[in-house]
Formats: structure tokens, C-alpha cells, sequence
């Protein structure tokens, strides 16, 4: 919930003048006065381009927000997590 009490909405944490958001596929559209204009990409697997983002966040370059961290044994959680919504993050699943 977001702080006056409505339900946070995927737009919520996008900051001033900031050009680009990582979602899934939005279920809503943000208002058109705070500038923010949705795109779809369809992205493929692709282990070089993979590895060029996982050095780019080694290297500080590209950040991530992070909600929680779970183990694999807790991937249900998590899903009710995200299907919940109002997560400003990612829910990281680790082994």
C-alpha cells in the first residue's frame, strides 16, 4: 500500500526524468501527465547479452531493485509475493 493509503501501482517508483522501466507486461496505464509512455519488448534467451548485464551490475553500471531475497524452497511465497502486487523490487529466488 502506498503511504496515503492507495494501492501502489507499477508507475509509482518510476522516477522523475527516467527513461526506462523494466515490468512485465503492465495490467494498467499510468496517467499521460507524468510522462511516462509504455513499450512492449519481446526479448529472447541470449547468454552473450546475458552476461554483458551481469558485468554491467558487477560494475555498478546497471542497478537492480531488490524487494526480497528467498530461497528455491520458498518459490511459492514469492509468487504470492508478486501476484499480490505492490512490490517495489524484485523477488530474487536463491539456492
Amino acid at each position: 500500500m502506498h503511504r496515503h493509503g492507495r494501492p501502489r501501482r507499477w508507475w509509482d517508483g518510476v522516477r522523475p526524468r527516467q527513461r526506462r522501466v523494466v515490468t512485465s507486461v503492465p495490467t494498467a496505464l499510468p496517467d499521460q501527465a507524468r510522462g511516462i509512455s509504455p513499450q512492449t519488448v519481446q526479448v529472447q534467451p541470449d547468454a552473450g547479452g546475458l552476461a554483458e548485464l551481469a558485468d554491467l551490475a558487477a560494475a555498478g553500471t546497471l542497478t537492480v531493485s531488490v524487494s526480497e531475497v528467498l530461497s528455491f524452497e520458498r518459490f511459492r511465497d514469492a509468487y504470492g509475493r508478486l501476484a499480490s502486487g505492490g512490490l517495489r523490487g524484485k523477488v530474487v529466488l536463491t539456492p
